[in-house]
């Protein structure tokens, strides 16, 4: 039964009929003049998600390498698939694939089987009857004695940063992007010479005969090369 507005004839008429409690009366009472008055009426108090009361993850070693932004900004994948795709980055390594359970991932992930399978396979790019979106990872089944014992679980392209790409195509460090763009914005500066006192003494050495030997070999020049009729005058050459 709904109950009419607080102060209407029909509020009053259920209240007589005792379909209104005397408690229930005071209260609408209280909160009807309370916003009549402008005074903030305080809500019902939300019950907390069952998420806050889980424990505190464990304290690990452990920590998720350098990945693409692409999936981050994928809308069309929830945060829980998200969050599992990070999960997987981080269980990978340098490796680029890890290979585990159904199972163990929801138990480690604090998750249900249900809920992993359903990550993986947005993951995947099956985003439902007839929708494909972007592959993050790539899963194969493990199998021993043709039984199924594993799943492997390859990371793509499109999880790996951008320097990964390059490195693999200059077949080199990824440093050497770096070393290049680095020499177009900084000016060209030639580094000193570095010598040490006995290199000085031999250089200065060296400076000394480049100058006294083009004197000494320089030929006489005679007198009249050099005459001045000009100077016969004053006596200069007597």
């Amino acid at each position: 039964m709904s109950i009419p507005a607080y102060g209407t004839g029909e509020y009053w008429a259920a209240y007589a009929r005792g379909l209104i409690s005397d408690d229930q009366a005071l209260r609408d009472g209280e909160v009807f003049h309370a916003r009549q008055s402008g005074i903030a009426v305080p809500s019902k108090a939300r019950k907390a998600p069952r998420r806050v009361y889980q424990p505190a993850p464990m304290r690990r070693r452990q920590y998720t390498r350098a990945m693409s932004t692409r999936a981050d900004r994928d809308q069309r994948i929830n945060a829980e698939a998200l969050r599992t795709l990070r999960q997987i980055v981080a269980l990978s390594g340098n490796r680029g694939f890890v290979e585990t359970t159904k199972g163990a991932l929801a138990s480690a992930f604090g998750v249900s089987l249900s809920s992993i399978k359903r990550h993986l396979r947005v993951l995947q790019g099956d985003l439902g009857p007839g929708l494909r979106g972007d592959a993050y990872i790539v899963t194969d089944v493990i199998k021993r004695g043709g039984k199924a014992v594993g799943l492997r679980i390859l990371l793509t392209s499109l999880v790996e940063p951008f320097y990964k790409s390059i490195k693999k195509s200059t077949g080199g460090s990824d440093t050497t992007h770096s070393k290049v763009k680095d020499s177009k914005n900084k000016p060209f500066l030639p580094k000193p010479p570095q010598f040490s006192r006995t290199d000085a003494r031999s250089q200065f050495v060296r400076i000394m005969r480049d100058v006294e030997e083009p004197i000494l070999k320089a030929p006489a020049r005679h007198i009249d090369e050099v005459f001045d009729p000009d100077l016969e005058d004053v006596g200069l050459l007597n």
